[in-house]
């Protein structure tokens, strides 16, 4: 396992609350945060695997770090008896519950797991299109993922 300057620390972190985590939903009997919990240990595996061929940012890995203790946290933690994801953060509506805790998390995850997909594609991309926004138009406002005939 290849492990680059910074990300030993990042291990720490997932490996000490995957283990918190997994304690307090086996005590709980919450079986479908558990799976969640080796959800997140295959993908933690699968990064460490690929870890040597793929350039993944620590940034990007505290990003993901951040969504699976978001994940986690929602399942475990309950404020005045509601589970943190049923909690509405920001009340956008009488009739539909958001903006919760929930919308959040995977607003965070989605957009970290986006970001991911790119780095691990980064090297099949063409060299005009190796940019993060390459499906946004280029500066000529041509689409450059379309060859002109």
């Amino acid at each position: 396992m290849h492990i680059r300057k910074g990300q030993l620390s990042i291990l720490f972190v997932n490996l000490v609350a995957l283990f918190a985590f997994a304690v307090l939903f086996i005590i709980r009997s919450n079986y479908e945060f558990v799976i969640y919990i080796g959800v997140i240990i295959f993908f933690l595996i699968l990064f460490a695997v690929t870890n040597a061929r793929v350039y993944y940012p620590n940034a990007l890995l505290w990003a993901l770090t951040t969504w699976a203790i978001m994940h986690m946290a929602g399942g475990a933690v309950y404020i005045n008896k509601i589970c943190l994801y049923e909690i509405i953060l920001i009340p956008l509506s009488t009739n539909i519950p958001i903006f919760r805790y929930d919308q959040l998390v995977h607003i965070v995850g989605f957009g970290a797991a986006t970001v991911a997909m790119f780095y691990v594609l980064k090297p099949l991309l063409r060299p005009e299109l190796d940019r993060f926004a390459a499906f946004i138009h280029n500066r000529r406002g041509s689409r450059p993922w379309h060859r002109s005939a």
